[in-house]
């Protein structure tokens, strides 16, 4: 391991614990500037840049920091659950869910965030079938 990724991966961390463990954005950021500053294209770092744009309704900015990361890291399931999830916050319901099926696609372990995947498409689904119901109400 090198120490530039040496250094953005304790930012990283460092980062990654004050947004998840103690919600505190701020600093969060702050961590994270220091991980891309020593490496510009540490993937875990910009995803978790667009989670905090995300955090800050920010999903114009974070869609395009999550399509960087995955052009590092193509195979990335977590980013591309990110990605989802921008565009269902965003309104684009039919990009979530298309971009959810890549995710399906991918063979990978992590049970947790399959469930994440499944429970955005149920959201998604439920909230379309809810619109389907309120339009046949209203007309």
């Amino acid at each position: 391991m090198n120490v530039v990724y040496f250094n953005a991966e304790k930012f990283y961390r460092l980062a990654y614990d004050y947004f998840n463990y103690e919600n505190n954005l701020d600093l969060a950021e702050k961590c994270i500037r220091m991980a891309l500053k020593a490496d510009k294209n540490h993937s875990k770092s910009i995803i978790l840049k667009g989670e905090i744009l995300l955090a800050k309704n920010n999903t114009e900015k974070a869609l395009r920091l999550f399509s960087k990361a995955l052009k590092i890291s193509p195979n990335n399931t977590f980013c591309l659950f990110m990605i989802a999830k921008a565009y269902s916050l965003n309104g684009q319901n039919g990009l979530a869910l298309k971009t959810l099926e890549k995710v399906f696609n991918k063979n990978f372990d992590d049970n947790d965030l399959l469930s994440e995947c499944y429970n955005l498409k149920t959201d998604i689904i439920a909230g379309a079938k809810k619109h389907k119901k309120v339009l046949r109400i209203n007309f």
